[in-house]
């Protein structure tokens, strides 16, 4: 308890400290002045930011699912990256062949995902085979363009792996060239022992996979440091093409506007750091591609950005609009309400451009929370406890924990990260205690 008492007053007279900083920043930045309506110009410099991070890890998967032969655990740390020690191992491997394995029904599927003595790697959303093939650094040209979710590493079959569609229920073998000792790689990440785990169970809902948590259990809270970016450095990167280059600035109360005369243009929310870059340019493209170059192209988008992307991963893909959603995870599971639609958002224009949603705010360094471990009900009660309320049963397409995004009352260089549930209602995702009022 002494010790929480120094800790606290420590961390926030750094966050003071860092405070006076980012504001000399902002006093200092020749794009800062008044709101009132006004355009205005700038000689914008190319400006370093953020490195990025690989595609092999923006795309890696996101969780990781054990089952031994008695039962099925995800597991998870804040000390230990343990999908990506495994996918370190898996790059060394090299497949043969694969071929798609006959599924006779929905229920034969469930077996695959229950079954005992394996490991499984998750994606929140499907990417395709040759996705996969960039991610673990294989070759294989077949059933490039089919979807896939899971990855599956039985202990029992020494040259052979899966691929699973939740959404089509189908399974693909991937034969390797040797056998590869898949035991050792599975208990050399296992016998760290810094991780915790939660039981689970894989069920049919609607039609749709779900991963049942099969009892109540507690989270941890997180609280970290916010690095708030000025909009200058972006309008560098994706504005001044060359030194000296001139940017044009409209301003208003509510939003700052740039752009260089061409069809780029880049607009902040002034309360809530939400940007959004358009480059509308005609790429005489077409808008509907398909999935995985979509994804790569998505990719490709945020990195041109400059955009700091530790610790974000895919997340969805919606093929109707063509727009890809990336979020921040910790310790597996996916940050909601960093901004409206998440971490960062890539749409595909019609003329095959693309607009970039994203946030000036970053998490940078944890902080302690100070608060007690958040207990959350198990995914049956949050569904009978939904129906309970009048909310229809055949309208939840999904349910998975994440983390709520919340500024901190203490200082707006801080945000506090709360577990909760998070419900797909009606296509869109919903905050569980928020549905049942009693956020």
């Amino acid at each position: 308890m002494k010790l929480s008492k120094f800790i606290l007053p420590t961390v926030l007279f750094l966050l003071i400290m860092t405070s006076v900083g980012l504001s000399w920043v902002i006093w200092t930045d020749p794009t800062w002045n008044g709101k009132s309506e006004s355009t205005r110009t700038t000689n914008s410099t190319q400006t370093d930011l953020t490195k990025t991070a690989k595609l092999s890890e923006v795309y890696s998967p996101t969780s990781i699912i054990y089952n031994d032969d008695q039962e099925q655990n995800v597991l998870y740390s804040e000390k230990v990256n343990i999908i990506a020690n495994i996918q370190k191992q898996m790059r060394k491997w090299e497949e043969t062949s694969i071929v798609e394995v006959p599924v006779k029904d929905e229920k034969e599927y469930l077996s695959f995902l229950n079954e005992k003595n394996q490991l499984m790697l998750s994606y929140s959303d499907e990417i395709t085979i040759s996705l996969f093939n960039q991610v673990f650094n294989q070759q294989n040209k077949n059933y490039q363009t089919r979807p896939f979710d899971r990855i599956v590493i039985p202990r029992n079959n020494k040259r052979s792996i899966y691929l699973l569609s939740d959404k089509d229920k189908k399974v693909y073998e991937i034969s390797l060239s040797k056998s590869y000792n898949k035991d050792k790689m599975i208990d050399e990440a296992l016998k760290s022992g810094k991780f915790s785990q939660l039981l689970v169970t894989f069920k049919l809902h609607n039609n749709n996979i779900f991963m049942y948590y099969n009892q109540d259990f507690k989270v941890a809270r997180f609280r970290y440091l916010v690095d708030k970016q000025t909009a200058s450095k972006y309008v560098a990167k994706l504005l001044g093409q060359t030194n000296g280059s001139t940017v044009n600035i409209k301003e208003s109360k509510k939003t700052s506007t740039y752009y260089d005369g061409s069809d780029r243009q880049l607009t902040v929310q002034n309360e809530t750091n939400l940007v959004s870059f358009e480059d509308d340019k005609d790429t005489n493209q077409e808008q509907k591609i398909g999935r995985g170059k979509a994804l790569e192209q998505s990719y490709d988008s945020i990195k041109n950005t400059g955009i700091g992307l530790d610790n974000i991963h895919f997340y969805r893909f919606n093929s109707d609009t063509m727009t890809t959603v990336f979020r921040s995870y910790i310790e597996g599971f996916p940050i909601f309400n960093q901004t409206k639609n998440g971490a960062i958002e890539v749409e595909r224009l019609s003329n095959g451009g693309n607009k970039i949603n994203f946030s000036l705010s970053t998490l940078q360094i944890a902080v302690p929370s100070g608060k007690a471990d958040v207990t959350l009900q198990s995914t049956e009660k949050v569904l009978n406890d939904l129906v309970a309320a009048g909310y229809k049963d055949s309208d939840i397409s999904d349910i998975q924990l994440g983390y709520r995004w919340v500024s901190s009352s203490d200082s707006d260089l801080v945000v506090d990260l709360s577990p909760t549930w998070y419900v797909r209602y009606k296509n869109e995702w919903k905050n569980y205690a928020g549905l049942l009022k009693i956020d």
